[in-house]
């Protein structure tokens, strides 16, 4: 054996020591280095590997890791989220509501940056709050991801037709909740 592959066998002994997928990660992690720190060649085998594992899976395999990303920002900012949350709520519920739709929504759209319309993507794609996720769909602002602007800040950078595919995912998810409230409301 060479001394190439005595290195690369110890490597894959110790990832598979670790118990769980968060323990192979840390560790894969720590060899690695942190984000920012890998050499090139490591860079460009996570983003080949993360296109393939990510974003080439079917949605609910996707929606592990966004609820995983979501429950962490929701326990360390937990007061700051709701309140934001609570805040969006109101004001799509007046966009909504209101006779001028479209006057209010491009209003809106000038008031908040592609950040907060990522955060809500993601909201979106993990919760089940069927009434915050209609009025995302009613008013159109999940569409907004389909930009570039906020398309690259997403994972792996899907391309538009992933981010179209993810939205109706959602608007499926709501849409068979409201129909499966009408059949129970109707019992």
């Amino acid at each position: 054996m060479t001394k190439n592959q005595i290195e690369r066998n110890e490597f894959l002994e110790e990832v598979d020591k670790r118990q769980g997928f968060e323990s192979k990660w840390e560790y894969l992690k720590c060899v690695l280095g942190g984000i920012g720190d890998e050499s090139p060649e490591v860079e460009n085998s996570l983003m080949d590997a993360g296109s393939v594992s990510f974003y080439r899976t079917d949605f609910d395999h996707r929606k592990y890791y966004y609820d995983l990303a979501w429950q962490d920002t929701a326990h360390k900012y937990s007061e700051e989220v709701n309140v934001y949350l609570r805040k969006f709520d109101f004001i799509l519920c007046h966009v909504v509501e209101s006779k001028r739709k479209l006057k209010y929504k491009k209003f809106l759209l000038s008031q908040i940056s592609k950040y907060d319309i990522v955060l809500l993507y993601f909201y979106a794609l993990t919760i089940y709050d069927h009434n915050f996720l209609s009025l995302l769909l009613k008013i159109g602002l999940l569409d907004e991801v389909q930009r570039d602007e906020c398309r690259f800040i997403l994972f792996d950078f899907p391309s538009r037709d992933q981010v179209v595919a993810e939205i109706a995912s959602i608007s499926n998810r709501v849409n068979k909740s409201l129909k499966s409230d009408v059949a129970s409301a109707a019992v």
